[in-house]
């Protein structure tokens, strides 16, 4: 009985240091679930349910593995004129970046979204935004925080005195609070449109010649679509019509300059997903959405095209989270709509 008795003793505290190195690490990826770096780009991935846990790892690895070649390749288009400067040291330069190669982990966190058949992986790399990250703001523009410190001083008219329309800025208050010197979207840290164009690409060379180089690119076996997300956001109407303008800012840029003054104007659509989410409405995001797009293109004003619109706004929340993009016509059409599995049906492998 004793030996029995210390036998289970030892066992029970084996056990109970495995539990606590287990919520010590399960505590740590609760911090980067539950409380997500606000604007950061990502990618929202389906799978089937109960496969979660296999997707978040496949899709971990197919990320940092087109991050790594990402890395590679600005690394080899730098290496001539570093050659020139000083080979020893572009040597030294490589040698200290193979060395201290990040984990995926530091590269992506994942947030819980804690619905089944999801999983969003967000970038975590510093300076990743495309947009400033969003303030949380009352619904006539006023930060939040600030909010909260008038009414807990007594000021009575703080939360209620608002400023008449007349003397605000047109378009919807939170726009004003924007401010678009960050990262561009044409040059960004990490682009979630180009690596999904990457995987893309490579999972159709790999399958229709699998004795290429590509063969060597993860399986996307349980990853069912790869839905890139420029900026994410707090699921309210608020910072969702602050994020749709700090990214249309930019794209209306790029057009500006690309595309002749003579140009017809583009038209749009507007798509939302929502996931365990009730504070927002599918009918008041749309016309929150529509708002910000007629008063930034007020000088020359997109079309509502339902069926083939030159730029789609993509909204996904999960929960409280939502993921914004404004994807291109022809970008979704080369990508298959983002979805792996339909691409793996047409060449002939079955979608597990």
């Amino acid at each position: 009985m004793t030996s029995h008795a210390s036998k289970s003793g030892g066992g029970g505290g084996g056990v109970s240091e495995n539990r606590k190195r287990y919520l010590d690490r399960s505590r740590k990826s609760q911090r980067i679930g539950r409380n997500p770096k606000r604007g950061a780009p990502g990618i929202l991935m389906t799978c089937e349910t109960g496969r979660e846990r296999k997707c978040r790892q496949e899709g971990l690895d197919i990320l940092r593995y087109y991050w790594d070649i990402l890395q590679e390749k600005t690394v080899g288009e730098s290496a001539p004129a570093a050659a020139k400067a000083d080979a020893q040291s572009l040597e030294e330069e490589l040698a200290a970046l193979k060395k201290k190669k990040p984990a995926a982990d530091e590269l992506f966190g994942v947030y819980e979204t804690g619905i089944r058949g999801t999983v969003f992986v967000l970038c975590t790399l510093p300076g990743c935004e495309l947009i400033p990250p969003i303030q949380p703001t009352a619904i006539d523009g006023t930060p939040r925080n600030k909010k909260e410190t008038d009414k807990e001083e007594g000021d009575e008219e703080g939360p209620a005195t608002k400023k008449p329309r007349a003397e605000e800025e047109s378009g919807p208050a939170a726009t004003t609070t924007i401010s678009t010197n960050h990262a561009s979207i044409a040059n960004p840290i990490w682009d979630p449109f180009k690596t999904v164009s990457s995987i893309v690409h490579d999972l159709e060379r790999s399958i229709s010649s699998p004795e290429s180089s590509q063969s060597l690119v993860p399986s996307s076996r349980f990853v069912t679509r790869m839905i890139p997300m420029q900026a994410t956001c707090f699921a309210s109407l608020d910072e969702i019509q602050q994020t749709v303008r700090a990214l249309l800012d930019q794209t209306l840029a790029g057009l500006l300059s690309q595309k002749p003054k003579d140009a017809t104007a583009p038209s749009f659509c507007v798509q939302i997903k929502r996931r365990n989410c009730s504070s927002v409405t599918r009918d008041d995001l749309i016309s929150a959405v529509v708002a910000v797009v007629d008063d930034a293109t007020a000088a020359a004003p997109w079309t509502v095209n339902l069926r083939e619109a030159d730029y789609t706004f993509q909204i996904e929340i999960c929960k409280t989270l939502t993921g914004v993009s404004i994807l291109p016509a022809s970008f979704s059409k080369e990508q298959r709509n983002f979805n792996l599995a339909e691409i793996r049906e047409k060449v002939g492998v079955a979608a597990e």
